[in-house]
């Protein structure tokens, strides 16, 4: 009888012709005979950034039970991707833009099959992982055609090791064995090639290119931010970077939420802010409303998107003073949010919270959690509730008094600052 054949060599042989054609493009051909120029491989490096930092963030929230198992073992390529990017000094350089189009659009289908067919990220997880049995023979190229020291700028590269290897061990041993489903496998085999045919494109758009494909695009700052046009003045870039980082400190609360996914979000908001300053104030209030709301929805105080764009106006007035009266409808939009918030809470009230705060946690001998503005983001919150944005299960208040995240005393204060802010306000 004849031996069935495996769902791994199933994705093996099916890809074949695809290998064979990846090895004629240009660009590999290229790099292969180290003469690529540094826009292209940046350019690789940012559209796997997009494909791996939408995949990875998407499996790791998986509702699916199954999902899990193939990500034991499994080592995150998004960071060593930003730190290859960080290493080459990637901000000075410009998105060749087909090559981000392209990328953008596997991210799309990233997040529609992982509601619909949750299996197919698996299939695309195969392909990208797969990609890396060549990283070897692609670092050796990329150190001799950028003279990189001690092999700075291709850790995504670097990662084929040991370690990897018996991941991928496992890995295609559960392809073999952890999917009954005929539908599932269906799913795996044809988004791996698939995501192939992708790459191909990808990498065709990666060389050669027209000096008209390059550009600035946000997913240069943060891979999985989607597709908007961002600024093209350094100067604004700079101050835009500056406010996110500086509000990022205001709030050690998004750190211990959000982590440095959080951080790079919240760079690529303050880019994509420069964009109101060239609409009618009115029309940027607008704007400023629906995002601030949305922010504070999923657990960001309306509070946070005011002391941003005020971090944002006093950065770009310090880099271009002569555009101050463009860049006002920032100051007077984060003004509009401050008198939003004053108009359901007493400004005295606001701006002792914090004090009140820390002395309660004092009093309860509560250490290790007392982040600084937490108590303006209490209030915040409360003002925001009453301005007509209902609580979510996402939202601030939930997540700071969670019984998984803090300790019993934490969540105490918590509930006792909220009860006596409101009871101050009704009396």
């Amino acid at each position: 009888m004849e031996k069935q054949e495996t769902l791994h060599q199933s994705l093996k042989n099916q890809t074949m012709d695809l290998h064979e054609k990846a090895h004629s493009i240009p660009y590999i051909k290229n790099l292969l005979n180290n003469d690529i120029q540094l826009e292209s491989y940046i350019g690789h490096l940012r559209t796997f950034a997009i494909i791996y930092g939408t995949l990875e963030h998407q499996l790791s929230v998986s509702k699916h039970p199954e999902i899990g198992k193939f990500l034991k073992g499994y080592i995150p390529k998004l960071p060593l991707i930003l730190a290859d990017l960080e290493e080459l000094n990637a901000k000075a350089v410009k998105d060749i833009m087909p090559a981000v189009s392209k990328a953008l659009h596997v991210a799309d289908k990233i997040l529609l099959y992982s509601e619909k067919s949750p299996f197919k990220l698996i299939g695309f997880l195969y392909t990208l992982d797969g990609s890396l049995n060549g990283g070897s023979v692609f670092k050796t190229h990329l150190t001799k055609t950028f003279g990189m020291e001690s092999h700075v700028g291709i850790s995504y590269f670097k990662a084929f090791n040991e370690e990897y290897k018996q991941f991928w061990k496992g890995f295609t041993e559960m392809l073999n064995t952890g999917i009954a489903g005929k539908q599932e496998k269906e799913d795996v085999l044809t988004s791996a090639k698939e995501i192939f045919i992708d790459l191909i494109g990808i990498y065709e758009s990666l060389n050669p290119f027209d000096e008209k494909d390059l550009k600035n695009h946000i997913t240069s700052l943060n891979p999985e931010a989607g597709n908007f046009p961002i600024s093209t003045n350094p100067l604004e870039i700079e101050a835009a970077i500056n406010a996110g980082q500086k509000c990022w400190y205001e709030f050690p609360y998004y750190e211990q939420r959000y982590g440095e996914r959080g951080k790079r979000f919240t760079v690529s908001d303050s880019v994509w802010l420069i964009n109101l300053c060239e609409l009618s104030q009115d029309l940027a209030n607008r704007q400023v409303n629906w995002l601030a709301n949305y922010l504070a929805h999923i657990g960001m105080p309306t509070f946070t998107m005011e002391i941003q764009l005020k971090y944002m106006y006093e950065e770009l007035v310090k880099n271009i003073p002569k555009n101050e009266a463009k860049y006002k409808k920032l100051l007077l939009a984060s003004e509009m949010l401050k008198n939003q918030r004053n108009s359901q809470i007493d400004v005295a009230l606001f701006e002792k919270s914090n004090s009140a705060f820390t002395q309660l946690c004092n009093d309860l001998k509560i250490s290790g959690h007392n982040m600084k503005n937490t108590g303006k983001l209490i209030t915040s919150s409360i003002a925001d509730h009453r301005n007509g944005i209902g609580e979510t299960e996402t939202d601030f208040k939930t997540w700071i008094s969670n019984p998984d995240l803090f300790s019993a005393s934490w969540i105490q204060a918590i509930e006792k600052t909220y009860s006596e802010i409101n009871h101050q306000i009704e009396s």
